[in-house]
């Protein structure tokens, strides 16, 4: 199951050239899926703590934060999501559209920050990539990379948003000082 607890079996196949859709589930999955996580819950007290705690903790990582609007995070707590993984084997969340970037920094933002390339599946890819539910991302980093308002572009999560805005702040702030040093 996902996050919410939304769960069946989904795929897509071509019949006479057309898309179509088949779900597999069983009625109590259905039932969940319609109603939200609190349909007929009989999952522990502790399953439903961890999936409320995701958030708060979410609202409490962005609450500091000045650029934190209440539609991102309700926009993130909405979206539809992919599973990555680390090599490890720990499992990452993330929205839909998400990069590498995104990965790395839900990681540790120092990571993402200096986030070179990724390696997915055994294979080496640009920071910009989108992920797919089930990879296996490995980060590769340098303390050489700058982060680019262009990364905004490119990034799903509020977390990583938030976290290169102030990378970005930083850096000119830094490059502020150089110049007024210098005069």
């Amino acid at each position: 199951p996902k996050p919410n607890r939304y769960q069946c079996l989904d795929s897509q196949i071509f019949v006479g050239g057309e898309t179509v859709r088949v779900e597999i589930l069983s009625r109590e999955m259905e039932i969940v899926n319609r109603k939200g996580i609190l349909a007929n819950w009989q999952g522990s007290y502790n399953e439903l703590s961890r999936y409320y705690q995701h958030y708060l903790e979410l609202l409490d990582h962005l609450g500091a934060e000045q650029d934190l609007r209440m539609e991102d995070v309700l926009r993130y707590a909405q979206m539809e999501s992919v599973q990555a993984f680390t090599p490890k084997g720990e499992r990452l969340d993330l929205p839909q559209g998400s990069t590498v970037i995104d990965f790395a920094l839900a990681i540790h933002p120092g990571l993402g920050i200096q986030g070179l390339a990724g390696r997915v599946g055994g294979r080496k890819v640009s920071r910009l990539i989108e992920l797919k539910d089930g990879d296996m991302v490995e980060v590769l980093s340098s303390p050489e990379v700058v982060p680019s308002s262009d990364w905004l572009d490119f990034v799903r999560t509020t977390k990583a948003r938030l976290a290169l805005r102030k990378a970005l702040r930083a850096q000119s702030l830094a490059r502020a000082e150089e110049v007024g040093k210098e005069l």
